[in-house]
């Protein structure tokens, strides 16, 4: 997950070749724009920044000096700012590996997953009570947010990452018609994800709909990228999303059953 933003600039880079349809074709990758100034490549995103500089007869900013460089690593990573004698030894280090083992040793730090999980519970709709006129505490929320935290602490697939939250009860592959199979307790908590939003108690199929239509608005916009909730109630304006397709989309979840919460419990 650390690695997967890098690439994703790279192979995903617009060309002028691309159908007007471009959000739906398959990523490939694109080779390496021609720059003049190949002494200041050092990895493939540069060549695609230098190369639009270029274009508009610009060019890189000069070079941070290390110890605007090891602030900024901080910042960027964990969110704290560096102890004083961190910035004197890197700014007197002559390794020329100093940045990179910094940034890896800033990776391992429980600190990293603790900040940038942030961005993801925004996405998720994270909160600790569940809204509307009672606003009940949801007291077990906090396990979907060390949830998120672990997963980017311990590198884990952004594949594996979608299907435990989105279907993390579906993992095991039921050949009978015997006792189902228990779900891992931490895909349990990623499926919080479906559950994060305002909420309030079942009042029969008015609750249950606006319940399942936020599900699937969700799922659509975190990892499809397409506000498909347009098309609840008309055909998607500009993307070809008619009616039907959110209907279809939004009958994955229509087996989900939530109790009624106990007193001072929404889950």
């Amino acid at each position: 997950m650390k690695s997967c933003a890098a690439w994703w600039l790279v192979v995903t880079s617009v060309t002028s070749g691309w159908s007007a349809e471009w959000p739906f074709e398959r990523p490939r990758e694109t080779p390496l724009p021609e720059v003049r100034s190949h002494a200041q490549v050092r990895g493939p995103i540069d060549a695609f920044v230098l190369a639009k500089l270029e274009a508009e007869g610009l060019t890189l900013a000069i070079e941070a000096s290390k110890r605007t460089l090891v602030r900024r690593l901080y910042y960027d990573l964990i969110g704290l700012p560096p102890p004083a004698e961190t910035v004197a030894s890197f700014v007197k280090s002559e390794d020329p590996d100093a940045y990179p083992k910094l940034v890896d040793e800033l990776l391992d730090d429980p600190s990293y997953g603790e900040r940038w999980a942030r961005f993801w519970l925004d996405l998720a709709r994270y909160a600790d009570t569940s809204g509307y006129e009672g606003d009940p505490d949801m007291p077990h929320a906090w396990r979907y947010r060390d949830y998120v935290i672990d997963s980017l602490n311990r590198d884990k697939p952004y594949d594996l990452f979608i299907k435990e939250q989105i279907a993390g009860d579906e993992f095991h592959e039921v050949m009978g018609a015997g006792e189902l199979p228990l779900p891992d307790p931490e895909k349990v908590v990623a499926m919080t994800f479906l559950r994060l939003a305002p909420f309030t108690e079942p009042r029969g199929d008015e609750t249950r709909h606006e319940l399942l239509s936020e599900m699937t608005s969700t799922v659509s916009s975190v990892f499809l990228g397409l506000t498909v909730g347009c098309a609840k109630c008309h055909d998607h304006k500009y993307d070809k999303i008619p009616i039907k397709d959110f209907y279809r989309l939004q009958a994955f979840f229509n087996t989900v059953q939530l109790m009624p919460p106990a007193r001072g419990d929404a889950f």
